[in-house]
């Protein structure tokens, strides 16, 4: 609302449409709806992160793939610790049962 357009660089990644919706609500002043978006999108982080288990550079892979609308591996280069499958099922299984929309399927 007030600046910060990146601030959710890693939504596309995950479900390209909700964040098309949540920049349409930006982009038309709609405030209030882009607040609700705001707090929803908030919430999904801190809960789909946490119940992965992983804190590292990857998580924008871990939770693409976890969203279904990413492929392919999670895997990092060296120096990073890549994501397991076991934290990838664990951020999918919070998003399926929590946070519906933003699962690709």
């Amino acid at each position: 609302m007030v600046g910060s357009r990146g601030s959710y660089a890693t939504l596309p990644y995950i479900h390209p449409g909700l964040a098309r919706k949540y920049w349409q609500t930006i982009k038309e002043k709609d405030w209030s709806k882009a607040l609700e978006y705001q707090a929803m999108i908030g919430q999904f982080f801190e809960e789909a992160e946490a119940a992965s288990g992983y804190d590292g550079p990857g998580i924008d892979k871990l939770l693409g793939v976890a969203s279904g609308y990413l492929t392919g591996s999670v895997r990092l280069r060296k120096p990073y610790f890549s994501p397991t499958s076991a934290q990838v099922e664990a951020a999918r299984c919070k998003m399926k049962n929590s946070f519906a929309q933003f699962v690709w399927d």
